[in-house]
């Protein structure tokens, strides 16, 4: 097969914002070798292992702090363990499994009611969020410029464009962090939903944002554009959300019956006192019927508990994976594969009676998830570029906290 570069952040994770990516090469790469495999399973192990020593710690740091530590330190530029290529081809695999599962999970968070009476405050704090943040990144990394190794020697021109592309960066927020951290806590209320509201709000008016950014950058760099006019992107993405949207629905109903049968299974495979299976449709125990082991009905539990988390990590990948093949193939994609799993999640969570197990499904595969996909995202932290630029990164984590 043919994997993708590794895209992480803002930028990669709502797929509306396609546009910084194709800012971006790509290249293609063969899948991960066994000894990749092997190297990265090594790199997680340890990474599991830091995480919950600094969350055990005085300073009671987050996981995600110490997966992204574990992979920085396996990573090309500190151990070696995993290299550019390796991390380039675990990226596609990885990716497209955490972001189909990380929708489903950000989708649950939106519980219709806990958002009563929030929705005005939301907006408001998402349009005060939203040019605050462009305002004083932009006007302040403009008057830094003249100082700064990345635009030290260019004109002021360019120096004000790139200010503009900066700001407009900074706006965005990152979803996987946000579900990671709200997971890892057992958050949930009004606050909660607030804040994850504020979170993929901000980046769906990112895509615009960019898009009204890029035609004021070729007016004052004087290049003349280029790319598709500012109101086809914008059409453009409207109809991918209305379709996603649309996709997200009907997705939400089918998973809903598919939680329905297996919650059904576990039921009639499930464990009683003396070590028998009871039947929802015989209330004796199988025992009084069939002689069955603990170790046998353990062994179905835990095959349909695997099978549950296959089959949501495999939805989620293919929902992320179409959208890649519609790239090759058609050269533009038409649909959003975040829209469209957190809508399936919301659905799910707001509209059918599988709730419960939805959450409790999503809750027995996240944590070899989130350490996978952190781990490899440290890995793939270019180390090299950030210290020739730790200045500019600096002035940016300033404004930004």
């Amino acid at each position: 097969g043919v994997c993708r570069p590794l895209f992480v952040g803002p930028a990669h994770e709502l797929s509306g914002t396609r546009s910084f990516q194709q800012l971006l090469s790509r290249r293609s790469m063969s899948c991960p070798t066994a000894r990749t495999a092997a190297a990265f399973a090594f790199a997680s192990v340890a990474a599991s292992t830091l995480a919950s020593v600094g969350r055990s710690s005085p300073l009671g740091l987050p996981l995600i702090t110490g997966y992204l530590v574990a992979g920085a330190a396996a990573g090309p530029y500190v151990l070696g363990m995993l290299t550019h290529d390796d991390c380039t081809s675990l990226a596609d695999l990885i990716n497209n499994d955490a972001m189909g599962f990380i929708g489903f999970s950000a989708g649950t968070k939106f519980l219709l009611s806990d958002m009563e009476g929030t929705i005005q405050p939301t907006l408001v704090l998402l349009t005060a969020l939203v040019l605050v943040t462009y305002g004083l990144v932009g006007s302040c990394f403009y008057f830094a410029a003249p100082y700064l190794p990345l635009t030290a020697g260019q004109t002021p021109e360019v120096q004000l464009a790139t200010s503009m592309v900066i700001a407009c960066l900074a706006v965005a927020r990152s979803p996987s962090s946000a579900i990671a951290l709200i997971t890892e806590l057992g958050a949930r209320g009004a606050f909660t939903t607030m804040t994850l509201s504020l979170t993929v709000l901000t980046d769906v008016i990112v895509v615009v944002l960019f898009a009204v950014t890029m035609l004021l950058v070729h007016a004052i760099v004087g290049d003349g554009g280029g790319g598709q006019p500012g109101w086809v992107v914008l059409a453009s993405f409207a109809a991918q959300i209305a379709v996603s949207v649309l996709i997200g629905v009907v997705l939400g109903y089918a998973m809903d019956w598919t939680v329905r049968m297996t919650a059904a299974l576990h039921a009639k495979f499930r464990l009683h006192g003396g070590g028998s299976m009871a039947s929802t449709g015989d209330r004796r125990s199988i025992s009084e019927r069939v002689a069955c082991p603990a170790a046998v009905v353990l062994s179905i539990q835990v095959a349909i508990v695997l099978a549950e988390s296959m089959l949501m990590q495999l939805t989620g990948f293919g929902i992320f994976e179409s959208e890649q093949w519609e790239e090759k193939t058609w050269g533009g994609t038409f649909h959003q594969p975040l829209i469209i799993s957190m809508v399936a999640g919301f659905t799910v969570a707001n509209y059918t009676p599988s709730r419960l197990e939805f959450l409790r499904i999503l809750h027995d595969s996240s944590e070899v998830i989130y350490i996978a996909f952190f781990t490899l995202t440290g890995a793939s932290l270019q180390l090299d570029v950030l210290l020739v630029q730790a200045p500019t990164a600096l002035f940016l984590f300033a404004l930004r906290a």
